[in-house]
């Protein structure tokens, strides 16, 4: 008889991660890894959360971001999502509690917040309320300027320097010998603000400068009769008035400039809004009594323009481009008329009162 045999058939061996790596990096592994992180890392990454309109759910996945360890990285990124979620509204919704509330204050606003409301919708249906909003502007509680004025001296704030003022420009115009010089010198003397500038003098003192370039061409074109050409002039004008408002000088008598459209159109275009044009101081008199005037005063003045030539010259020049200026400026109703023919304090006593007009 055959013996009875039995044959053991062994269960396979478990597969080991030493097997399956070599043996140092089996040993850190198993030293390093814990057995419930690699249970959850093998959940994997397809955990779904519910949709963002399931209120319920995703606050709960919120509140299990701060009381539950995700289990896998695909739940721990919907505990943020949903946190986040929670977190914007949250802010959003306070944000616009916080203006509904409380508004920001307006200048206008005599009341606003919802405390208000009620009161305002009376007033809708009362006349006994205040009115909702301010005729005129309010002040609130931070004092602004006493703040500034602190802040200032500590050099915390600093102020830009102010623009230096704009100079005050009165032409003076009339015929050769109608008494501007005299009376312009009468203004300086009585109003400390104004200074005189004569073209005829900023001239004069130029072509006796051995250093200037146009002295000659000055000196021919007086002698002539003829107008300096415009630039020159008005360079020459603008070197004063820069002086003078180093002494303090604000207001000036510019006297016998322009005397051209020309002259005009080039003041407006060099000097332009950089002064203030106050319009023209203009004195009358016959060609007569000025012709005389300038021959007494040729006698000792030593100017070589005091002769008759010269002074006929100078009579056409004004009557057929210095005119035209006064009309310019009438049209725009800057011009301050003076009778020159009586004696000289009576003109001074018209001039006195037009320059207090023209001051305010």
């Amino acid at each position: 008889p055959y013996a009875r045999t039995s044959v053991l058939i062994s269960q396979p061996r478990p597969l080991k991660m030493s097997m399956l790596l070599p043996r140092t990096v089996a040993r850190r592994t198993a030293t390093s890894l814990r057995p419930h992180l690699v249970s959850r890392r093998c959940l994997g990454d397809t955990t779904r959360g519910p949709d963002i309109t399931d209120i319920p759910k995703n606050f709960k996945l919120a509140c299990d971001f701060f009381t539950k360890d995700a289990i896998s990285y695909g739940e721990f990124k919907q505990h943020c999502v949903s946190l986040r979620l929670f977190a914007f509204v949250g802010v959003t919704a306070g944000c616009c509690a916080a203006l509904f509330f409380d508004p920001p204050k307006s200048s206008y606003w005599q009341r606003y917040g919802i405390t208000f409301w009620p009161s305002n919708l009376w007033g809708l249906f009362s006349n006994k309320s205040g009115p909702l909003f301010l005729t005129e502007k309010v002040s609130h509680e931070v004092d602004v300027p006493a703040i500034v004025g602190v802040l200032i001296p500590r050099g915390q704030i600093v102020v830009p320097a102010a623009a230096p003022p704009k100079p005050k420009v009165l032409f003076v115009l009339g015929g050769p010998g109608a008494g501007k010089g005299t009376q312009c010198s009468q203004i300086c003397e009585n109003f400390n603000e104004w200074s005189h500038i004569s073209a005829g003098d900023c001239l004069r003192e130029e072509r006796t400068n051995p250093n200037s370039k146009v002295g000659e061409l000055i000196n021919n074109n007086i002698k002539e009769g003829k107008i300096v050409p415009s630039e020159i002039t008005v360079k020459l004008l603008v070197n004063a008035m820069t002086a003078q408002m180093k002494t303090g000088k604000s207001c000036f008598l510019i006297d016998g400039f322009p005397r051209s459209l020309e002259n005009m159109n080039t003041w407006e275009k060099v000097v332009g809004d950089d002064a203030e044009c106050l319009g023209v101081l203009f004195y009358t008199a016959t060609e007569e009594a000025m012709e005389q005037r300038l021959l007494g005063r040729g006698a000792t003045s030593g100017r070589v323009d005091d002769n008759i030539e010269s002074i006929k010259k100078r009579f056409r020049t004004y009557m057929t481009e210095t005119m035209p200026i006064v009309e310019t400026y009438a049209k725009k109703g800057m011009v301050y008329s003076i009778d020159g023919m009586p004696a000289p304090d009576k003109v001074w006593a018209k001039t006195s009162a037009t320059i207090k007009k023209i001051q305010g």
